[in-house]
């Protein structure tokens, strides 16, 4: 998940795990977990895990199922940038 934090006069925003509920200081060492989609006609969503590596990846996975699928949260953000059209 993503919450905002306040530290002093500054709201900053960070991705949590949503296993363990601690911030996810290195988006290397973090993955996006869902369930994969069947490819069919209409619009299908899932909700996403943010997740630490290692046990809370393994532990997202369970809780979603047999299916569940994950992109390294580097790439998940480029894709979410991407998506809403926003360029660095």
């Amino acid at each position: 998940m993503i919450k905002v934090f306040k530290e002093g006069n500054v709201t900053v925003p960070m991705f949590v795990c949503d296993i363990c509920n601690k911030p996810i200081t290195d988006g290397e060492m973090a993955v996006a977990v869902f369930q994969n989609l069947p490819l069919l006609d209409g619009i299908e969503t899932a909700e996403v895990l943010h997740a630490h590596k290692g046990r809370c990846h393994d532990v997202a996975e369970k809780r979603l199922g047999k299916t569940a699928g994950f992109d390294e949260l580097t790439n998940h953000c480029r894709y979410l940038l991407n998506n809403a059209s926003i360029k660095l």
